[in-house]
């Protein structure tokens, strides 16, 4: 028995740029029992004009191995800082409100993976999702602000940190100069457009109207 999936993963390194994507096997970080993910549909944009949207994140917190450092307010309001303003999206400026949603998880999007769940690990010392997923695992020490991060992978963002090795030995993340001061790269401040647009774009990103929008080709109206 080989223990890989040969077929390749819809998301693939060829959108994401990251090799890991190739397989469905590591894809799920070689944890394909626990780290499933049919539909990535995480993140959710309602247009309201061609220059107007809201971003919604719906999350459940799984707390039955250990509780988060945070409460679900205080996270939602490290999801609207770092993922709302202006930003440059499909070549015009857009205005984008992201909104945390805490989900019941009795929500049936749960079981059908449209929402994303976050585990609390006691064991786990370092955060991680599964990019385009909705599956996310935190240690009970976890910040509300490196939890927003694990979302905004959730959404569609990858990394803007590399990890290199320094004259120790020591493996330690830099981050790319253009990302310094925002969410996906050294933790601070808002995503910018590069990294907003990788959430818009992003292959299971649901994009509608709201009533009475229209000139929207992203929301189909």
């Amino acid at each position: 028995m080989i223990g890989r999936f040969l077929s390749v993963d819809p998301v693939t390194f060829m959108d994401t740029g990251n090799p890991e994507m190739f397989g469905r096997y590591s894809y799920t970080y070689n944890d394909p029992v626990n780290m499933v993910d049919p539909t990535g549909e995480a993140g959710e944009v309602i247009w309201h004009t061609p220059t107007k949207a809201t971003l919604n994140a719906r999350y459940t917190i799984d707390k039955s191995q250990a509780e988060p450092a945070f409460t679900p307010e205080l996270l939602n309001l490290h999801i609207k800082m770092n993922f709302s303003g202006t930003f440059n999206i499909n070549g015009r400026d857009v205005d984008v409100t992201a909104v945390g949603i805490n989900t019941p998880a009795n929500d049936p999007g749960v079981a059908a993976r449209t929402v994303n769940v976050m585990t609390v690990d006691p064991e786990n010392t370092r955060a991680n999702a599964v990019p385009w997923g909705t599956l996310s695992t935190i240690g009970p020490t976890t910040t509300a602000s490196i939890a927003s991060h694990e979302i905004g992978h959730n959404l569609g963002a990858l990394d803007k940190y590399v990890d290199v090795v320094d004259e120790y030995g020591n493996i330690r993340s830099v981050t790319d100069s253009e990302h310094i001061n925002t969410i996906m790269g050294d933790l601070r401040s808002p995503a910018n457009d590069l990294q907003m647009n990788e959430i818009f774009s992003a292959p299971y990103t649901t994009h509608s109207c709201a009533p009475g929008a229209s000139g929207i080709p992203e929301g189909g109206c």
